[in-house]
């Protein structure tokens, strides 16, 4: 279902983007803009077989705007966002197309990425936006699903069951302790653990720190 979101996204913003520079193109070099486009004159020749509007994909769309960044785009484009943008969007793109795995992140990254693109440039993305909340809900739906089925293990102190990441654990004897009982358990200036009074590790402190 996600990779199909992108795939559709990808689709529809290759539309919408191949509308906008051609009538820029358009604009900018008149009636034979289809030439001047695919042969720039600081380049040999852009393409070779894909000579007409119709077989440009999102690469060759996003290569072109590019190569023409300076005569033609920069004006409108370069104060809304930076063209490098546009090339993370066509490493996405092209990961998806070799049959790389994307993760939901970057799916979502994608989605945000090209509805920036969209909004900048005045063209509709409300699709995309739709799109982009859907994967957010499928982000959302993960994580409490994974805090949901965070095992929970008894501190040794209190008897209270909790997450074990609210837990620390004595490496030695396999004591769980909460921070309240970690608290009652400081001897000095050293941590020591209930069960085998052993002096906690630095490691096991730090650890013990970061998630309490």
């Amino acid at each position: 279902m996600n990779q199909q979101i992108l795939q559709e996204s990808l689709e529809y913003f290759k539309k919408s983007l191949k509308v906008y520079i051609c009538k820029e193109f358009h604009r900018v070099f008149g009636s034979n803009w289809i030439e001047k486009a695919l042969s720039p004159q600081t380049s040999d020749t852009i393409m070779t077989s894909k000579k007409t509007p119709n077989d440009w994909d999102l690469p060759i769309l996003i290569t072109l705007i590019h190569t023409h960044w300076d005569h033609v785009f920069s004006q409108n484009i370069s104060q809304k966002f930076p063209k490098s943008l546009l090339t993370v969007i066509k490493f996405y793109r092209n990961s998806w197309a070799h049959q790389i795995q994307l993760t939901d992140r970057d799916i979502y990254r994608v989605l945000d990425l090209i509805q920036v693109v969209l909004e900048q440039l005045h063209l509709n993305y409300h699709i995309i936006d739709l799109r982009r909340k859907e994967m957010l809900a499928v982000m959302s739906k993960d994580i409490q699903n994974m805090h949901a089925n965070n095992s929970k293990s008894q501190c040794n102190g209190c008897n209270r069951q909790l997450l074990s990441q609210y837990l620390f654990m004595c490496s030695s004897c396999g004591v769980f302790g909460c921070m309240r009982c970690m608290n009652k358990w400081v001897s000095g200036r050293n941590y020591n653990c209930p069960k085998c009074g052993r002096i906690l590790t630095i490691e096991e402190i730090e650890t013990f720190a970061n998630v309490s």
